[in-house]
């Protein structure tokens, strides 16, 4: 017979978890009368708490941290992400505290919280390494390529899958020469996606071909970088951005050389955003939910809080292609 757990104990008394954990340990602002309903259920159930887990409870700051990596906060992906976590963050009873990166001059040292989110943590990130050291439970968004990092729980999404779904539905549409944009492999989204244009491309007879683009690259850089590709190998007939930012870049390039997107040149984002809608052409992208995926972040964790995750647990999340008129759609 499975223990009954607080989570059992707060859903029969009709409370949060946080404030079932504050009825039965004497802590925080509940009424008597709730601590008694909690109390009753707790005895109907047969629960007894762990003592790892009344360590915990005692020891709780009440607040849970959230990192970015750097350049992002500006981005409608890092926002949509940041606005779920919060909301789950608040309605489980806790705080949420952005970490900023660490300086030369300044150290980011231990943050008073109980964990943290991480989202797409990338190799050669100083701060990812002093937070890690804090001991405290990691949860990423995104696996980490890190050999220091060893998070206690992880989300993420089989981005080899989006890049394939995103290919498939190029080559139906009739492309037969795409090339990938994409940042360098330090996060193991940028990684995945390389990967898995390779893979596609292997299958297909195709030579893969990706240009490395910077994750915040400006319309200049990108327009240059595709003016590159399309003189260089006029035969590419699809161009697949990870980052949202550079599909814009390309409309640039392509009317310069005489391009027509949507019909001999195909675009497709691997991260949707309101300007994807709002391009003339729009351009077909994926739906990650970031703001269901933020949700999905926090909710690991304090799941992992409060004891109701194991430890090393991965939660994978779907997505959806957006079809639209850069590719024909």
């Amino acid at each position: 017979m499975t223990r009954p757990t607080l989570h059992d104990v707060a859903r029969q008394a009709g409370v949060s978890t946080t404030t079932a954990s504050d009825a039965l340990s004497g802590r925080g602002r509940v009424s008597e009368r709730t601590k008694d309903r909690v109390r009753t259920a707790a005895e109907q159930l047969g629960f007894v708490p762990s003592s790892t887990a009344q360590h915990l409870r005692r020891a709780r700051v009440g607040a849970i941290g959230l990192y970015l990596p750097e350049l992002t906060t500006s981005m409608n992906y890092y926002t949509q992400v940041t606005s779920g976590c919060l909301r789950r963050v608040h309605e489980a009873g806790y705080d949420l505290t952005l970490l900023a990166p660490a300086t030369a001059d300044r150290s980011q040292g231990n943050p008073r919280v109980d964990g943290i989110v991480m989202i797409d943590p990338v190799a050669g990130d100083a701060t990812i390494e002093q937070l890690a050291r804090a001991r405290l439970p990691i949860v990423t968004g995104e696996r980490s390529r890190r050999l220091d990092l060893e998070p206690a729980g992880v989300v993420r999404v089989d981005h080899e899958r989006v890049i394939t779904t995103v290919l498939d539905h190029l080559a139906a549409q009739g492309a037969r020469r795409p090339v990938l944009l994409a940042p360098a492999d330090g996060s193991d989204w940028a990684a995945s996606l390389r990967r898995g244009h390779t893979r596609w491309c292997t299958a297909a007879g195709i030579e893969p071909t990706i240009a490395t683009v910077a994750f915040a690259a400006g319309p200049d850089e990108i327009t240059a970088l595709v003016r590159e590709i399309l003189r260089g190998t006029p035969e590419v007939d699809a161009i697949v951005s990870a980052p949202d930012a550079a599909a814009l870049g390309v409309a640039g390039a392509a009317a310069e050389l005489g391009r027509t997107i949507g019909e001999d040149l195909l675009v497709a984002s691997c991260v949707d955003s309101p300007a994807m809608e709002l391009a003339s052409p729009r351009i077909t992208a994926v739906d990650l939910h970031p703001l269901e995926f933020g949700r999905a972040c926090a909710d690991l964790l304090v799941d992992l809080l409060e004891e109701r995750a194991p430890r090393g647990e991965e939660r994978v999340r779907d997505f959806d292609l957006v079809v639209r008129a850069s590719t024909g759609g």
